[in-house]
């Protein structure tokens, strides 16, 4: 019988101390997001960096715009001053000369307005201007002597007595420097609408010499060179000459002051019908001071900007991370499903391994019951060699066919026929084919060659072996063996042989004194 064994179940330490696959998926899908988010926190600093320089650019082309416009004015100022008599004719070609149509983007015209205590031009809203001289203040008139173009659509507007028009004017009169107004409306004519713009005065004094106070520069002012701008054709048209696609990319607003606290003067959203996001993804505002006054800009990315700009570096990134926590993924289950494989390898090896010392132990106390039996019960030691070789070879068939059948046991009638072999001409064998257990088989082929031995010992000239399923479902079966012709006769040692390998004895009987039947039971397993 089986010896009692316990194999532990438990896995190795290396085994149970694995890194899960779950674990790694985990740890992967986390090390991606964050690689994500790190490269879209680079990507988006990269790309408001970008934004920035490019803005920046736009912005330093307004301010050479309007150095460029200071230095006209202080051209046209030196002009007036050095030829106090300047003709219309003579200030039309200083404007053609300097190309200020096509190199001042929102130019509407540039004038001089003179002081004077006469008319001395058509328009002459008697505007006046005030000027400070021995510590009186003295009104004088200020006219509108020359302009270009003269179908400038606002000729009145320049001599007005709008305060704004007038901060301006007294701060290029005492600082002696251009002065931008804030913003105006330029009234609508017949050939242009109505637009937000600016004014730019120069101030124009009686002698081209440095004056140092501001008691002098009032005395000395005589009049002032005029420059309106219309601030869309001028945002508009600087855009234009320094980037051709930036009313594509960009939207721009300006505003009087700063971008967070000033008026906003102008947004290109609203000249070419783009709807603003409430949220753009760059912006980017500067305030820089010219004429006195400071401009601030604020630029907002537009969807060609952001699509040309697109980096896929973070997608591309959080894709290939996904890729190698899949491979990860898989490789550690495969390392684990190997590792799990050879474990149970293991255990089934070591399970091989004490069932083959089972088995070899059993084998082994076979043999010795049976060497004890041979040599005890014969006195003849070349009977009793021949018995024992002979019950080997019986234990040795049974054998085989156990191994054949992966040490699961045999069929009775395979088994029988066997150990019958010897016996085949005089020996039938009959019954259902009824799996036995390894240990019954062995017992069994003992049983039936020790029968077959004395068989024919005593001169048995026929036998027949049946066997059948015990009955009601007992794991047991009954097999009768019933031999005929026999010379001598039988004895009580069968009977013996029966029960001395845990068969039950049903009945032994003799039929008209020929022939003999043992029934005994066998039990499955």
């Amino acid at each position: 019988m089986f010896s009692s064994r316990t194999i532990s179940s438990h896995r190795p330490a290396w085994l149970r101390r694995s890194v899960s696959p779950v674990g790694v998926l985990i740890a992967g899908l986390i090390a991606t997001l964050a690689l994500f988010m790190v490269a879209r926190a680079h990507q988006g600093r990269n790309d408001q960096a970008l934004f920035n320089a490019e803005t920046a650019k736009l912005v330093h082309g307004m301010r050479q715009s309007m150095t460029a416009t200071d230095m006209l004015l202080h051209s046209a100022a030196g002009l007036i001053m050095t030829n106090p008599n300047l003709s219309p004719d003579d200030w039309r070609i200083f404007v053609d000369a300097n190309e200020i149509r096509q190199q001042f983007p929102g130019f509407q015209g540039i004038g001089y307005l003179k002081l004077t205590g006469q008319h001395v031009a058509s328009i002459d809203p008697a505007f006046s201007s005030t000027s400070q001289d021995s510590g009186g203040v003295v009104d004088r008139p200020l006219s509108l002597v020359m302009m270009e173009p003269g179908h400038w659509r606002d000729p009145l507007g320049l001599t007005s007595r709008d305060p704004v028009r007038l901060a301006a004017m007294a701060r290029a009169r005492d600082l002696d420097a251009p002065s931008r107004t804030k913003l105006l409306r330029f009234p609508a004519t017949g050939y242009a609408p109505e637009q937000p713009g600016f004014l730019v005065f120069a101030p124009v004094y009686a002698r081209a010499e440095r004056w140092e106070t501001v008691p002098q520069r009032r005395r000395a002012l005589i009049g002032y060179v005029v420059m309106p701008f219309a601030m869309p054709e001028l945002v508009t048209g600087l855009i234009q000459n320094r980037y051709q696609e930036a009313h594509q990319n960009f939207r721009i607003e300006i505003f009087d002051g700063q971008p967070s606290l000033g008026v906003k003067s102008f947004d290109s959203a609203e000249h070419d019908g783009y709807v603003p996001p409430a949220y753009p993804k760059l912006s980017a505002e500067f305030v820089t001071e010219r004429f006195g006054t400071e401009l601030g800009y604020r630029f907002s990315s537009r969807p060609g900007y952001d699509l040309a700009h697109k980096s896929w570096l973070p997608e591309a990134l959080s894709i290939a991370g996904l890729l190698l926590t899949g491979l990860a993924y898989a490789l550690v289950a495969a390392i684990r499903h190997h590792g799990q494989f050879a474990y149970a390898a293991q255990q089934d090896s070591d399970a091989l391994r004490l069932e083959l010392i089972h088995r070899v132990k059993n084998v082994l106390s076979v043999v010795q019951s049976l060497a004890n039996r041979t040599l005890r019960a014969e006195g003849d030691p070349g009977i009793s060699h021949e018995q024992f070789a002979s019950r080997l070879e019986a234990l040795a068939r049974a054998h085989t066919l156990i191994v054949e059948n992966a040490w699961l046991g045999t069929a009775i009638g395979e088994l029988v026929r066997s150990e019958l072999a010897p016996l085949a001409s005089r020996a039938t064998a009959t019954g259902p084919e009824i799996a036995l257990s390894p240990q019954v088989s062995q017992s069994l082929a003992l049983v039936i060659h020790e029968m077959a031995v004395d068989a024919v010992r005593r001169g048995v000239t026929s036998l027949h072996i049946t066997w059948q399923r015990a009955e009601e479902n007992e794991p047991a079966v009954i097999v009768s063996w019933a031999e005929e012709g026999a010379a001598i006769a039988g004895t009580s040692r069968l009977a013996g042989e029966i029960t001395s390998h845990g068969f039950a004895a049903h009945q032994v009987t003799t039929v008209s004194g020929e022939t003999t039947r043992h029934v005994f039971r066998v039990p499955l397993d």
